[in-house]
């Protein structure tokens, strides 16, 4: 396994793994790798309708911490793709990543209540 794969299910199973791609509406298929230089991902959120993003960027910096970005993407009739970034956050603890997520896309990623 690559690092580039081990980096995208370690980022994934902080985030709840299976059960929170099955919560967004999405799987690791809908992942997309955002450069060979970069050690981060991007997570397309499935059909639900997220009123705040509907893609997020995840990326390990150079402290071992993540940066993350939230974007409203949208697809035109003409199939022009419209990409808005919502808000950036940087030093994010693993711990954390959860409760950002829920917060930022207004989507639970677990049955269970937290806390």
């Amino acid at each position: 396994m690559g690092k580039q794969e081990e980096i995208t299910k370690t980022i994934f199973n902080q985030i709840g793994g299976r059960t929170s791609m099955l919560m967004l509406g999405t799987t690791l298929a809908n992942c997309m790798q955002i450069d060979n230089r970069v050690q981060g991902n991007g997570l397309r959120i499935g059909k639900i309708k997220s009123a705040k993003a509907n893609t997020i960027e995840i990326t390990l910096n150079g402290k071992d911490l993540y940066d993350v970005s939230f974007y409203m993407m949208k697809i035109t009739k003409g199939y022009d793709v419209k990409v808005t970034k919502r808000v950036e956050f940087k030093d994010v603890y693993c711990d954390g990543l959860m409760d950002l997520i829920e917060a930022q896309t207004g989507l639970y990623l677990t049955l269970n209540a937290r806390k």
